[in-house]
């Protein structure tokens, strides 16, 4: 089957991450009956969900290479000009949801073991998780049951053609203060700051932004600074004359490498609790940081390959989050993929097909040169 035939099969599929994603999954797993299939059903995942576990045998199993993909998409809206789930092929584009992100990069792996008429040198697995676009659930839970050593990982995440070896980390947070309702006529300064969840929300604000300046002086040469922000206030009942009885914070910080998810949790935790000790804190998202060394056999076998096909195809950093992060306690990984980074989340979203015919020929041959 030609790889833009796979892709649009899968376009076709609604998988977005509200929905149980077992209908990709039966697509995929028959599309690779002829390889080792395991499938994992994901704990406490409402709807089901399931991740996937191909793998090819090989001669040798001590330095596996690994594809990841999630199979899943953003939802969708009511400003696209085409269907979403109705693959159309137009000026060597195929649009649609999740054209790039990702399952451009799912049909590239697809391809690459469909064609796969040898025993390579060491074992390819090809893993397709969930739930990358919302919790992040599925790769947790694999990676909790299932554990590779030594991997030598690609993430066809879209990547503008560049490898990124390394991306920021994320901690997601939603803050509430508790406070009572009370007319506005009744209260007074001292009233405010000990009733008003709002007041007691500002407070929080305050301490915060101080902390957004302080630690955006943290700056990595590649990775530019930390950065904090708040994204997200909601507080009252939307009368102008009753006190705040409850208000909503969320905010997002991005690590850099060298700093510990926990510790950055905690001094966080530490600055919010001293404005408002009964103040209630969510992990919304948790994502660690990871960093492949630009100059190991890997890395330099991909840009060797990618330089072949790929005009301009560079060492890059990703100041988002990815699942890299999640697997690379399996060994390297370089995020590498079709597809306009641009394009991922967008409405009328497409991918150019001779892009990712490229990364196609581009996974097979490292498969043959295992």
């Amino acid at each position: 089957m030609e790889i833009k035939e796979i892709l649009r099969n899968l376009v076709n599929i609604d998988s977005r991450f509200d929905k149980s994603n077992k209908k990709i999954f039966d697509y995929i797993a028959e599309l690779l009956k002829k390889f080792e299939c395991t499938i994992f059903e994901v704990d406490n995942a409402t709807p089901k969900i399931y991740n996937l576990v191909v793998k090819i045998k090989g001669k040798e199993s001590d330095s596996p290479l690994v594809f990841i993909g999630h199979t899943d998409t953003v939802l969708t809206n009511e400003n696209w000009s085409t269907n979403p789930f109705e693959a159309i092929e137009k000026n060597g584009k195929l649009y649609g949801l999740g054209s790039t992100d990702m399952k451009a990069g799912l049909a590239a792996m697809i391809s690459v073991a469909q064609n796969i008429n040898f025993e390579p040198e060491q074992d390819v697995y090809l893993i397709f998780d969930s739930d990358e676009e919302y919790s992040g659930k599925g790769g947790l839970d694999l990676v909790e049951k299932f554990s590779l050593n030594n991997a030598r990982i690609i993430i066809p995440e879209p990547t503008n053609e560049n490898l990124i070896i390394g991306q920021k980390g994320c901690i997601d947070l939603e803050i509430e203060t508790q406070g009572e309702s009370l007319h506005s006529s009744k209260t007074s300064p001292e009233k405010n700051e000990r009733l008003n969840a709002n007041y007691k929300a500002i407070k929080i604000c305050n301490a915060l932004i101080d902390y957004e300046k302080r630690i955006y002086e943290k700056k990595d040469r590649e990775y530019g600074s930390s950065i904090f922000s708040i994204n997200y206030i909601l507080g009252g009942s939307g009368a102008a004359n009753v006190l705040s009885d409850k208000c909503i914070l969320r905010t997002n910080r991005r690590l850099l490498p060298q700093e510990n998810l926990e510790e950055v949790y905690e001094e966080i935790e530490r600055i919010i609790l001293e404005q408002d000790p009964d103040a209630k804190i969510k992990k919304l998202f948790y994502g660690g940081t990871f960093l492949t060394d630009k100059e190991s056999p890997f890395s330099k076998k991909v840009k060797e390959i990618a330089d072949k096909y790929l005009e301009k195809s560079n060492f890059g950093i990703k100041h988002s989050w990815t699942e890299a992060a999640v697997f690379s306690k399996w060994g390297e990984i370089i995020v590498f993929g079709p597809g306009h980074e641009e394009m991922a989340h967008k409405t009328n979203e497409y991918c150019e097909l001779k892009n990712l015919e490229n990364f196609s020929r581009i996974f097979k041959e490292l498969v043959e040169e295992e």
